[in-house]
């Protein structure tokens, strides 16, 4: 099942909607649903007597967090928002647009550098989400405190003689 942050449904303002934490797809939906297609990209939870069978349900709304992505090769930082929910490789896939290439990713754990488990989450990394504790503390610049993955280019030619 893929996650999607608000963010993101709001991108996809004339094609998802969310309703009780699913995300759904209008793509099939008959263009006569005019009051659906006027709240799309948006949570239509709210709206009364909405029929979602109708609807092709493409995920589920994650909770959001930001991520600090750091290339070693250039020192190009990218701080992207992700799900709570989503495994290292479906950030890894998220980040794929921004940064082309073949990397290994890693994290810094008990002082060194080790590989990253793609298969796991951030929090199961021990990279938990402490969005909560930052909006409860006020605290709005995150900046220094985002969880950070780092990137090393893996050099892909092979040369033979």
């Amino acid at each position: 099942m893929r996650y999607f942050t608000r963010t993101e449904v709001g991108y996809r303002n004339d094609a998802f909607v969310i309703f009780d934490g699913d995300v759904f797809d209008l793509e099939n939906l008959d263009r006569s649903h005019i009051e659906i297609f006027r709240l799309a990209g948006s949570d239509i939870s709210h709206v009364k007597d909405v029929d979602v069978s109708k609807l092709k349900k493409i995920g589920k709304l994650g909770t959001s967090r930001l991520v600090r992505i750091v290339n070693t090769l250039t020192g190009q930082e990218d701080t992207l928002e992700v799900c709570d929910e989503e495994r290292l490789e479906e950030i890894a896939t998220r980040f794929r647009r921004f940064n082309e290439g073949s990397y290994t990713w890693k994290i810094l754990k008990e002082a060194k550098m080790v590989l990253a488990d793609m298969t796991k989450t951030l929090s199961e990394l021990g990279m938990p989400n402490e969005q909560h504790t930052f909006d409860r503390l006020d605290i709005t610049i995150q900046q220094h405190h985002l969880p950070t993955l780092h990137l090393y280019y893996n050099d892909d030619l092979l040369i033979t003689t």
